[in-house]
Protein backbone atom coordinates (compact mmCIF):
# COMPACT_ATOMS: atom_id res chain seq x y z
CA UNK A 1 0.00 0.00 0.00
CA UNK A 2 1.16 3.70 -0.81
CA UNK A 3 1.22 5.57 1.86
CA UNK A 4 1.88 9.77 1.06
CA UNK A 5 -0.42 12.45 0.06
CA UNK A 6 1.99 14.50 -2.02
CA UNK A 7 -0.19 15.58 -5.08
CA UNK A 8 1.88 16.96 -7.65
CA UNK A 9 0.49 18.39 -10.97
CA UNK A 10 2.92 17.59 -14.01
CA UNK A 11 3.04 18.78 -17.63
CA UNK A 12 5.28 19.89 -20.00
CA UNK A 13 6.57 23.17 -19.00
CA UNK A 14 5.16 26.46 -21.13
CA UNK A 15 2.74 24.39 -22.66
CA UNK A 16 -0.57 25.75 -21.04
CA UNK A 17 -0.87 29.83 -20.35
CA UNK A 18 -2.25 28.74 -16.69
CA UNK A 19 -1.53 25.52 -14.36
CA UNK A 20 -1.38 24.23 -11.12
CA UNK A 21 2.34 23.04 -10.60
CA UNK A 22 1.99 21.86 -7.56
CA UNK A 23 -1.26 21.54 -4.82
CA UNK A 24 -1.25 19.45 -1.94
CA UNK A 25 -4.36 18.73 0.71
CA UNK A 26 -4.13 17.16 3.91
CA UNK A 27 -0.57 15.43 4.12
CA UNK A 28 -0.76 12.73 6.61
CA UNK A 29 2.69 10.88 8.47
CA UNK A 30 3.52 8.70 5.22
CA UNK A 31 5.00 5.09 5.43
CA UNK A 32 8.02 4.98 2.90
CA UNK A 33 7.47 4.70 -1.17
CA UNK A 34 7.37 1.71 -2.27
CA UNK A 35 7.56 0.05 -6.05
CA UNK A 36 3.64 -0.69 -5.96
CA UNK A 37 3.13 2.99 -5.10
CA UNK A 38 5.56 3.95 -7.70
CA UNK A 39 3.51 2.07 -10.47
CA UNK A 40 0.35 3.73 -9.35
CA UNK A 41 1.39 7.36 -9.67
CA UNK A 42 2.58 6.21 -13.43
CA UNK A 43 -0.38 4.43 -13.99
CA UNK A 44 0.90 1.49 -15.24
CA UNK A 45 -1.54 -0.90 -14.78
CA UNK A 46 0.97 -3.61 -15.82
CA UNK A 47 3.79 -2.91 -13.23
CA UNK A 48 1.03 -2.46 -10.18
CA UNK A 49 -0.41 -6.25 -11.61
CA UNK A 50 3.74 -7.12 -11.71
CA UNK A 51 4.27 -5.50 -8.50
CA UNK A 52 1.55 -7.42 -6.76
CA UNK A 53 1.74 -10.61 -7.50
CA UNK A 54 5.76 -9.96 -6.14
CA UNK A 55 4.60 -9.06 -2.92
CA UNK A 56 2.04 -11.45 -2.94
CA UNK A 57 -0.22 -8.48 -1.33
CA UNK A 58 -3.87 -9.12 -0.24
CA UNK A 59 -6.99 -9.53 -2.43
CA UNK A 60 -8.47 -6.12 -0.25
CA UNK A 61 -4.70 -4.29 -1.41
CA UNK A 62 -5.01 -5.37 -4.85
CA UNK A 63 -9.30 -4.73 -5.16
CA UNK A 64 -8.41 -0.58 -4.10
CA UNK A 65 -5.46 -1.00 -6.37
CA UNK A 66 -7.55 -1.95 -9.43
CA UNK A 67 -10.60 0.82 -8.28
CA UNK A 68 -7.80 3.32 -8.12
CA UNK A 69 -6.33 2.41 -11.84
CA UNK A 70 -9.98 2.24 -13.16
CA UNK A 71 -10.73 5.45 -11.25
CA UNK A 72 -13.62 3.60 -9.94
CA UNK A 73 -14.79 6.39 -7.61
CA UNK A 74 -17.62 5.21 -5.89
CA UNK A 75 -16.36 1.58 -5.71
CA UNK A 76 -13.26 3.27 -4.77
CA UNK A 77 -15.11 5.28 -1.70
CA UNK A 78 -16.29 1.86 -0.27
CA UNK A 79 -13.14 -0.01 -0.46
CA UNK A 80 -11.29 2.31 1.13
CA UNK A 81 -13.50 3.22 4.25
CA UNK A 82 -13.73 -0.88 4.58
CA UNK A 83 -9.82 -1.14 4.21
CA UNK A 84 -9.68 1.83 7.18
CA UNK A 85 -12.11 0.62 9.53
CA UNK A 86 -10.50 -2.82 9.18
CA UNK A 87 -6.74 -1.86 9.91
CA UNK A 88 -8.00 0.53 13.02
CA UNK A 89 -9.38 -2.30 14.31
CA UNK A 90 -5.59 -4.30 13.82
CA UNK A 91 -4.09 -0.88 15.24
CA UNK A 92 -0.69 -1.53 15.24
CA UNK A 93 1.52 1.52 14.12
CA UNK A 94 1.97 0.03 10.30
CA UNK A 95 -1.95 -0.96 10.29
CA UNK A 96 -2.81 2.54 11.42
CA UNK A 97 -0.16 4.25 8.84
CA UNK A 98 -2.41 2.15 6.63
CA UNK A 99 -5.57 3.25 7.44
CA UNK A 100 -4.38 6.83 7.31
CA UNK A 101 -3.68 6.40 3.64
CA UNK A 102 -6.69 4.65 3.13
CA UNK A 103 -8.86 7.82 4.81
CA UNK A 104 -6.71 9.67 2.89
CA UNK A 105 -7.82 8.08 -0.48
CA UNK A 106 -11.67 7.91 1.09
CA UNK A 107 -11.60 12.22 1.24
CA UNK A 108 -10.09 12.19 -2.22
CA UNK A 109 -12.61 9.78 -3.93
CA UNK A 110 -15.64 11.64 -1.66
CA UNK A 111 -14.10 15.18 -2.99
CA UNK A 112 -13.99 13.70 -6.18
CA UNK A 113 -17.79 13.22 -6.34
CA UNK A 114 -18.58 16.42 -5.10
CA UNK A 115 -19.72 15.04 -2.09
CA UNK A 116 -18.68 17.42 0.75
CA UNK A 117 -20.67 15.53 3.52
CA UNK A 118 -18.61 12.10 3.26
CA UNK A 119 -15.10 14.03 2.92
CA UNK A 120 -15.92 16.15 6.37
CA UNK A 121 -16.90 12.73 7.92
CA UNK A 122 -13.63 11.29 6.93
CA UNK A 123 -11.67 14.68 7.86
CA UNK A 124 -13.29 14.13 11.40
CA UNK A 125 -12.61 10.40 11.54
CA UNK A 126 -9.37 11.15 10.85
CA UNK A 127 -8.29 13.92 12.98
CA UNK A 128 -10.57 12.39 16.34
CA UNK A 129 -10.04 9.20 16.12
CA UNK A 130 -6.82 8.17 13.64
CA UNK A 131 -4.69 10.54 14.46
CA UNK A 132 -4.40 10.77 18.13
CA UNK A 133 -4.62 6.53 18.06
CA UNK A 134 -1.16 6.92 15.79
CA UNK A 135 0.63 9.78 18.36
CA UNK A 136 -0.32 7.13 21.35
CA UNK A 137 0.95 4.31 19.03
CA UNK A 138 4.37 5.84 17.75
CA UNK A 139 4.69 9.38 19.92
CA UNK A 140 5.35 12.79 17.99
CA UNK A 141 3.04 15.06 16.91
CA UNK A 142 0.33 13.76 13.96
CA UNK A 143 -1.73 16.42 12.58
CA UNK A 144 -3.19 17.70 9.39
CA UNK A 145 -0.91 20.18 7.91
CA UNK A 146 -3.80 22.65 7.13
CA UNK A 147 -6.84 24.16 7.93
CA UNK A 148 -8.52 20.64 8.71
CA UNK A 149 -6.54 20.60 12.04
CA UNK A 150 -8.56 23.36 13.53
CA UNK A 151 -11.63 24.19 11.44
CA UNK A 152 -14.98 23.87 13.07
CA UNK A 153 -15.73 20.38 10.80
CA UNK A 154 -18.51 19.36 12.34
CA UNK A 155 -20.40 22.72 12.01
CA UNK A 156 -19.32 22.49 8.46
CA UNK A 157 -20.93 19.18 8.08
CA UNK A 158 -23.88 20.45 9.33
CA UNK A 159 -24.12 22.75 6.54
CA UNK A 160 -23.25 20.53 3.90
CA UNK A 161 -25.95 17.64 2.84
CA UNK A 162 -25.07 14.68 0.86
CA UNK A 163 -24.48 15.71 -3.27
CA UNK A 164 -27.33 14.35 -5.63
CA UNK A 165 -27.23 13.88 -8.85
CA UNK A 166 -29.98 14.00 -11.78
CA UNK A 167 -29.85 13.95 -15.60
CA UNK A 168 -31.90 16.29 -17.80
CA UNK A 169 -31.01 14.77 -20.94
CA UNK A 170 -28.99 11.28 -21.99
CA UNK A 171 -26.64 13.12 -24.32
CA UNK A 172 -25.73 17.36 -24.70
CA UNK A 173 -23.58 18.47 -27.06
CA UNK A 174 -21.09 21.80 -26.61
CA UNK A 175 -20.03 23.79 -29.97
CA UNK A 176 -17.33 26.15 -29.89
CA UNK A 177 -14.93 27.63 -32.26
CA UNK A 178 -12.42 25.41 -33.92
CA UNK A 179 -9.80 24.20 -31.69
CA UNK A 180 -6.90 24.06 -34.89
CA UNK A 181 -8.15 27.72 -35.46
CA UNK A 182 -6.87 28.90 -31.86
CA UNK A 183 -4.15 30.77 -31.14
CA UNK A 184 -0.96 28.81 -29.46
CA UNK A 185 -1.45 30.35 -25.67
CA UNK A 186 -5.58 29.16 -26.31
CA UNK A 187 -6.57 26.58 -23.14
CA UNK A 188 -8.81 24.93 -25.62
CA UNK A 189 -12.15 24.07 -25.40
CA UNK A 190 -14.19 26.21 -23.11
CA UNK A 191 -17.95 24.78 -22.55
CA UNK A 192 -20.39 26.75 -20.90
CA UNK A 193 -20.59 25.32 -17.24
CA UNK A 194 -23.87 26.88 -15.25
CA UNK A 195 -22.25 27.19 -11.31
CA UNK A 196 -25.08 28.37 -8.45
CA UNK A 197 -26.47 31.41 -10.35
CA UNK A 198 -23.98 31.99 -13.08
CA UNK A 199 -23.03 30.59 -16.51
CA UNK A 200 -19.77 30.76 -17.18
CA UNK A 201 -17.06 29.17 -19.94
CA UNK A 202 -14.96 26.38 -18.72
CA UNK A 203 -11.90 25.24 -19.76
CA UNK A 204 -11.33 21.36 -19.89
CA UNK A 205 -8.66 18.96 -18.75
CA UNK A 206 -7.93 15.56 -18.81
CA UNK A 207 -5.00 15.64 -17.27
CA UNK A 208 -4.60 18.69 -14.29
CA UNK A 209 -6.06 17.75 -10.78
CA UNK A 210 -9.03 19.64 -9.66
CA UNK A 211 -10.14 17.51 -7.05
CA UNK A 212 -13.90 18.22 -7.09
CA UNK A 213 -15.81 18.72 -9.75
CA UNK A 214 -14.92 21.46 -10.70
CA UNK A 215 -12.40 23.85 -9.75
CA UNK A 216 -13.25 27.75 -9.09
CA UNK A 217 -9.96 30.13 -9.52
CA UNK A 218 -11.54 33.75 -8.49
CA UNK A 219 -11.36 37.08 -7.14
CA UNK A 220 -12.22 37.40 -3.35
CA UNK A 221 -14.76 40.06 -4.10
CA UNK A 222 -16.45 37.99 -6.71
CA UNK A 223 -16.97 34.72 -4.63
CA UNK A 224 -20.44 35.61 -3.53
CA UNK A 225 -22.12 35.89 -6.74
CA UNK A 226 -21.46 32.22 -7.38
CA UNK A 227 -23.71 31.71 -4.07
CA UNK A 228 -21.17 29.24 -2.75
CA UNK A 229 -20.95 28.15 0.91
CA UNK A 230 -17.76 28.40 2.82
CA UNK A 231 -17.17 25.21 4.33
CA UNK A 232 -13.58 24.89 5.31
CA UNK A 233 -10.89 27.48 4.91
CA UNK A 234 -7.34 25.98 3.61
CA UNK A 235 -7.55 22.44 2.85
CA UNK A 236 -4.45 22.68 0.76
CA UNK A 237 -1.81 24.58 -1.41
CA UNK A 238 -1.54 25.18 -4.83
CA UNK A 239 1.26 26.80 -6.55
CA UNK A 240 0.31 28.04 -10.15
CA UNK A 241 2.36 29.57 -13.18
CA UNK A 242 1.50 32.04 -15.01
CA UNK A 243 3.30 34.08 -16.96
CA UNK A 244 6.50 32.19 -16.05
CA UNK A 245 5.54 33.12 -12.43
CA UNK A 246 4.69 31.21 -9.64
CA UNK A 247 1.81 32.14 -7.16
CA UNK A 248 0.45 30.10 -4.61
CA UNK A 249 -2.73 30.26 -3.11
CA UNK A 250 -4.75 28.37 -0.42
CA UNK A 251 -7.33 26.24 -1.36
CA UNK A 252 -10.83 26.37 0.36
CA UNK A 253 -13.68 23.90 0.26
CA UNK A 254 -17.02 25.60 -0.65
CA UNK A 255 -20.07 23.68 -1.27
CA UNK A 256 -21.97 24.49 -4.69
CA UNK A 257 -26.49 24.63 -4.21
CA UNK A 258 -25.97 23.36 -8.20
CA UNK A 259 -23.45 22.60 -11.03
CA UNK A 260 -25.22 21.78 -14.32
CA UNK A 261 -22.93 20.94 -17.10
CA UNK A 262 -25.08 19.30 -20.57
CA UNK A 263 -27.40 17.02 -19.29
CA UNK A 264 -26.20 16.54 -15.73
CA UNK A 265 -27.17 18.19 -12.97
CA UNK A 266 -25.38 18.00 -8.97
CA UNK A 267 -26.94 19.68 -6.13
CA UNK A 268 -24.83 20.41 -3.02
CA UNK A 269 -21.74 19.81 -4.62
CA UNK A 270 -18.13 20.07 -3.20
CA UNK A 271 -15.94 22.65 -4.94
CA UNK A 272 -12.15 23.43 -4.79
CA UNK A 273 -11.52 27.52 -4.91
CA UNK A 274 -8.55 29.25 -5.08
CA UNK A 275 -9.04 32.90 -4.14
CA UNK A 276 -6.69 35.60 -5.79
CA UNK A 277 -6.06 38.57 -6.95
CA UNK A 278 -2.68 37.92 -9.41
CA UNK A 279 -4.63 35.02 -11.14
CA UNK A 280 -7.25 35.41 -14.09
CA UNK A 281 -10.28 34.41 -13.26
CA UNK A 282 -11.08 30.39 -14.24
CA UNK A 283 -13.61 27.95 -14.53
CA UNK A 284 -12.36 24.37 -14.37
CA UNK A 285 -13.61 21.06 -15.18
CA UNK A 286 -11.73 18.09 -14.58
CA UNK A 287 -11.56 14.19 -15.00
CA UNK A 288 -13.81 14.10 -11.66
CA UNK A 289 -16.95 15.74 -13.56
CA UNK A 290 -15.80 14.04 -16.65
CA UNK A 291 -16.03 10.57 -15.19
CA UNK A 292 -19.48 11.51 -14.33
CA UNK A 293 -20.38 10.68 -17.97
CA UNK A 294 -20.58 7.01 -19.24
CA UNK A 295 -18.76 8.60 -22.73
CA UNK A 296 -17.07 12.01 -23.34
CA UNK A 297 -16.01 13.00 -27.04
CA UNK A 298 -13.76 15.84 -28.19
CA UNK A 299 -13.60 17.12 -31.66
CA UNK A 300 -12.10 20.10 -33.06
CA UNK A 301 -15.14 22.30 -32.30
CA UNK A 302 -17.00 20.37 -30.29
CA UNK A 303 -17.18 18.07 -27.40
CA UNK A 304 -20.25 15.58 -26.65
CA UNK A 305 -20.89 14.11 -23.00
CA UNK A 306 -23.18 11.25 -22.69
CA UNK A 307 -24.87 9.30 -19.88
CA UNK A 308 -23.99 6.05 -21.38
CA UNK A 309 -21.33 4.74 -23.44
CA UNK A 310 -21.91 4.36 -27.46
CA UNK A 311 -20.47 1.21 -29.93
CA UNK A 312 -19.23 3.82 -31.85
CA UNK A 313 -15.79 3.79 -30.88
CA UNK A 314 -14.84 -0.49 -30.78
CA UNK A 315 -11.24 0.04 -31.91
CA UNK A 316 -9.85 1.51 -28.35
CA UNK A 317 -6.85 0.70 -25.74
CA UNK A 318 -7.02 0.16 -21.71
CA UNK A 319 -6.93 3.60 -19.82
CA UNK A 320 -5.89 3.90 -16.42
CA UNK A 321 -5.25 6.67 -14.09
CA UNK A 322 -2.01 7.58 -13.22
CA UNK A 323 -2.04 9.05 -9.06
CA UNK A 324 -1.53 8.94 -5.57
CA UNK A 325 -3.82 8.41 -2.96
CA UNK A 326 -5.36 12.32 -4.02
CA UNK A 327 -6.22 11.12 -6.93
CA UNK A 328 -4.36 13.36 -8.98
CA UNK A 329 -3.33 11.99 -11.61
CA UNK A 330 -3.80 11.85 -15.26
CA UNK A 331 -5.60 9.26 -17.86
CA UNK A 332 -2.80 7.18 -19.11
CA UNK A 333 -2.82 4.64 -22.38
CA UNK A 334 -0.50 2.46 -24.31
CA UNK A 335 0.84 3.46 -27.71
CA UNK A 336 3.41 2.58 -29.96
CA UNK A 337 5.33 5.65 -31.67
CA UNK A 338 8.38 5.04 -34.38
CA UNK A 339 7.33 1.16 -33.12
CA UNK A 340 8.29 1.55 -29.18
CA UNK A 341 5.81 0.91 -27.08
CA UNK A 342 4.68 3.89 -24.71
CA UNK A 343 2.39 5.44 -22.01
CA UNK A 344 1.13 8.70 -23.19
CA UNK A 345 -1.89 10.79 -22.06
CA UNK A 346 -4.02 13.58 -23.31
CA UNK A 347 -4.05 16.98 -22.41
CA UNK A 348 -7.44 18.73 -23.61
CA UNK A 349 -5.65 22.66 -22.67
CA UNK A 350 -2.62 21.99 -24.56
CA UNK A 351 -1.99 23.12 -28.43
CA UNK A 352 0.54 20.50 -29.20
CA UNK A 353 -0.16 17.34 -31.32
CA UNK A 354 2.89 14.83 -30.65
CA UNK A 355 4.89 15.58 -27.70
CA UNK A 356 7.93 13.04 -26.86
CA UNK A 357 9.94 12.84 -23.75
CA UNK A 358 13.72 14.06 -24.04
CA UNK A 359 15.66 10.56 -24.35
CA UNK A 360 12.62 8.42 -25.01
CA UNK A 361 14.18 7.21 -27.97
CA UNK A 362 17.56 7.97 -30.08
CA UNK A 363 15.51 7.87 -32.96
CA UNK A 364 13.08 10.81 -32.19
CA UNK A 365 14.44 13.76 -32.10
CA UNK A 366 12.88 17.83 -32.03
CA UNK A 367 10.48 17.75 -35.36
CA UNK A 368 11.10 14.64 -36.67
CA UNK A 369 8.06 12.78 -38.06
CA UNK A 370 7.44 10.00 -36.13
CA UNK A 371 4.26 7.01 -36.86
CA UNK A 372 2.25 6.95 -33.69
CA UNK A 373 -0.22 4.49 -33.11
CA UNK A 374 -3.32 3.83 -30.56
CA UNK A 375 -5.04 0.67 -31.01
CA UNK A 376 -6.00 0.61 -34.73
CA UNK A 377 -5.47 4.66 -35.40
CA UNK A 378 -2.86 5.93 -36.48
CA UNK A 379 -1.23 9.34 -37.42
CA UNK A 380 2.15 10.42 -38.64
CA UNK A 381 3.57 14.14 -37.38
CA UNK A 382 6.72 15.95 -36.55
CA UNK A 383 7.36 15.53 -32.99
CA UNK A 384 8.32 18.50 -30.33
CA UNK A 385 10.60 17.01 -27.40
CA UNK A 386 10.63 20.39 -25.34
CA UNK A 387 13.92 20.68 -22.93
CA UNK A 388 11.76 20.51 -20.24
CA UNK A 389 9.71 17.84 -19.67
CA UNK A 390 7.13 17.15 -15.93
CA UNK A 391 5.19 14.25 -16.57
CA UNK A 392 5.84 10.85 -16.15
CA UNK A 393 4.51 9.55 -19.58
CA UNK A 394 6.66 9.43 -22.28
CA UNK A 395 4.22 10.85 -24.74
CA UNK A 396 1.46 13.89 -24.42
CA UNK A 397 -1.30 14.23 -26.83
CA UNK A 398 -2.66 17.65 -27.02
CA UNK A 399 -5.69 19.29 -28.72
CA UNK A 400 -4.03 19.82 -32.00
CA UNK A 401 -5.17 16.13 -33.02
CA UNK A 402 -8.41 17.07 -32.58
CA UNK A 403 -7.81 18.93 -36.06
CA UNK A 404 -8.91 15.71 -38.06
CA UNK A 405 -9.15 13.50 -35.30
CA UNK A 406 -11.73 12.83 -32.27
CA UNK A 407 -10.50 11.68 -29.31
CA UNK A 408 -12.88 9.27 -26.91
CA UNK A 409 -13.34 8.20 -23.79
CA UNK A 410 -15.83 5.56 -22.83
CA UNK A 411 -15.59 5.54 -18.71
CA UNK A 412 -19.15 2.71 -18.23
CA UNK A 413 -17.32 -0.44 -19.59
CA UNK A 414 -16.01 -2.61 -16.88
CA UNK A 415 -12.03 -1.09 -17.96
CA UNK A 416 -12.64 2.07 -19.52
CA UNK A 417 -10.75 3.24 -22.87
CA UNK A 418 -9.76 5.13 -24.88
CA UNK A 419 -10.58 5.57 -28.99
CA UNK A 420 -9.04 7.78 -31.35
CA UNK A 421 -10.38 8.31 -35.04
CA UNK A 422 -10.45 10.32 -37.83
CA UNK A 423 -12.98 13.15 -37.99
CA UNK A 424 -15.51 12.69 -40.50
CA UNK A 425 -15.92 16.91 -41.42
CA UNK A 426 -19.64 17.53 -41.99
Amino acid sequence: MHEGNKNRLLIISGLALTMCSAATIASLPTAPSDPLSAALEIGDANAVHRVEGQLNVHSDTRALDDAQLHYDVPNLLRLAIHYEDVRFQRGTPGDLLLALRANGIARASALSLGDANTFLKEAIRARNQLLPALTKSIGGVNTFDNGLDTADLEGALHKAPKVSVSWKDATHTFLFPNISAMLPTASGPKPSIRVGGRTVAATVVTNRSTFTPVWITISPSDQKSLGLIQLVKNIGSATAIYHSHPYTSEIDLYLAPSVEFGPLVMHNVAVAVMESDFMPPETVVGMPMLRQFGEVTFGDNRMTVARTGSDICKSGVPLSFASGPDLNGAEVFPTSISGKTALANFISDSPIVVGVRPGFSETVSDGKQVDLAVGSWSLQYQAVVPSSWKTSQDIVLGNGVLKNNTVSFRFDAPTPSICMAKATHS
